[in-house]
């Protein structure tokens, strides 16, 4: 569904007026802005690849792994994701505290204490997303959600595809941010 204006799309997305995004996805159902709304202003590519990489994993998991994953998943996808932003607003998140756990991450999207918390967490699950790629393989993320398409929570999906229990996950996810924020 492409709309002509950002308030019809915001409005199908959320019900309200424009809530600053160009894309979202329900599952088989893709929104997004018309290319010829704002032209120039979005990267229309990056917004596609985002939302399609969500209607593969939401019908892979049957909707049922964690945002902050298929989030990071999502991101992984795009070519220019944040751009020179999102580095100095991890370098800002660690410094303030403003990291939140891999265990507690869907909270960045769904609960953010403000904008900067919630583009953070994009930012922070597409590198654990990234640093288990690295560490593990690709082979291993679609084992994963295999798992959730099981209908196995986090936490046991986890364990039995990476053998990483929710500390361990939690500190993978700390040193992948750490690195980051010295590249």
């Amino acid at each position: 569904e492409l709309f002509p204006a950002n308030d019809w799309f915001a409005a199908r997305i959320s019900g309200t007026p424009w809530i600053g995004i160009t894309g979202g996805c329900f599952g088989r159902v893709i929104a997004a802005e018309s290319p010829r709304v704002n032209p120039g202003t979005s990267h229309r590519t990056e917004v596609l690849l985002h939302e399609i990489t969500h209607a593969i994993n939401l019908q892979q998991t049957d909707r049922k792994l964690p945002m902050w994953l298929a989030e990071g998943l999502a991101v992984q996808e795009e070519h220019s994701a944040g751009g020179p932003m999102w580095p100095a607003l991890l370098r800002r998140g660690i410094a303030v505290g403003d990291l939140l756990p891999v265990s507690n991450l869907n909270s960045g999207f769904t609960r953010a204490k403000n904008m900067a918390q919630r583009q953070l967490a994009y930012y922070q699950a597409s590198l654990v997303v990234a640093e288990l790629k690295k560490r593990y393989g690709f082979d291993k993320v679609l084992a994963l959600l295999a798992k959730f398409g099981q209908g196995k929570k986090p936490a046991e999906a986890f364990q039995e595809v990476y053998n990483l229990d929710v500390a361990a996950l939690d500190a993978l996810g700390m040193d992948a941010w750490k690195a980051a924020s010295k590249a």
